[in-house]
């Protein structure tokens, strides 16, 4: 079995210590980054399948942090704060999984395990990419290429192309995308739905007259159209 990345973004050494002991017995590598600082660029060359939040970060705190991660991927991420902190705060933070400090090191990694089993699974379940007309999805490294080009998309992004480019000619109704996509009806807002299409448009701009990759069929939705895939 290859060895999966886990990055462990945490200033305290007790944690890291800990793990960095049994890395090579639990067939993972772990990498200790301190802060935030050049945090996008070490995900974009590392590609971790799972990152864990340790209350002692540098520069932002941690439930701030674990947002800005949930933007950019929809690797498992488990947090582990002070017990003041909520199971609530940290899933609307984007979080998979929170363990109250002090952390009890052998249930850690047992969800650290579970976490990598189902993010694996899950994964390998899917098509591995997609491919519609000049626009390439990558399913398991979530890059996207349009006109040859890398396209930066959010997680959420990610997940509302890629959820209509497996459905092409179905069409879903805001609230409908936004249950699946979201998967939430609480907070339900329409123009979450409508600004994340919006910004999908313009980041993959068609060329000389094609039609846009997501299509509105006024007064019902939003499809992709398999003149398109």
């Amino acid at each position: 079995m290859a060895r999966e990345q886990i990055l462990l973004i945490d200033d305290s050494d007790d944690l890291y210590d800990k793990l960095d002991q049994d890395a090579r017995g639990e067939h993972f590598i772990l990498i200790r980054q301190r802060s935030d600082l050049m945090l996008e660029k070490v995900m974009h060359m590392l590609e971790p399948k799972l990152i864990i939040i340790g209350e002692t970060v540098n520069e932002r705190e941690p439930l701030e942090l674990c947002t800005l991660l949930r933007e950019q991927t929809l690797i498992p991420i488990i947090m582990t704060l002070g017990k003041s902190c909520t199971m609530q705060k940290v899933v609307e933070a984007g979080a998979n999984d929170f363990l109250s400090t002090p952390v009890p090191y052998d249930e850690l990694l047992l969800r650290i395990k579970a976490h990598l089993d189902h993010y694996r699974r899950t994964r390998d379940q899917l098509q591995c990419e997609l491919q519609l007309d000049d626009l390439f999805i990558d399913l398991i490294s979530q890059k996207v290429q349009h006109y040859n080009k890398q396209i930066d998309l959010s997680a959420q992004e990610f997940k509302l192309l890629t959820f209509l480019a497996h459905r092409p000619n179905t069409v879903f109704s805001t609230d409908q995308l936004f249950y699946h996509v979201w998967e939430e009806e609480r907070l339900y807002d329409s123009k979450t739905v409508m600004v994340h299409i919006s910004n999908i448009r313009k980041k993959l701009p068609p060329k000389d007259g094609a039609p846009s990759v997501i299509q509105t069929i006024h007064g019902v939705g939003y499809t992709i159209h398999d003149f398109y895939c």
